[in-house]
């Protein structure tokens, strides 16, 4: 739960909602970006797999 406040004080912070938009802000945007970007891939790819049971 902490780790999700986080992310949306930083996603808030980049949109303007809540001040402090710094470059920290900018580059950790985009890291949480391209995490959830890997996440989609590799679930993606998992659900695709036919070797993978459920």
């Amino acid at each position: 739960m902490v780790l999700y406040a986080g992310m949306a004080a930083l996603l808030l912070s980049r949109g303007g909602v809540t001040p402090g938009d710094s470059t920290f802000v900018q580059t950790a945007v985009w890291v949480l970006f391209a995490y959830f970007v890997i996440g989609i891939i590799m679930n993606a790819s998992l659900a695709a797999d036919p070797s993978v049971s459920r």
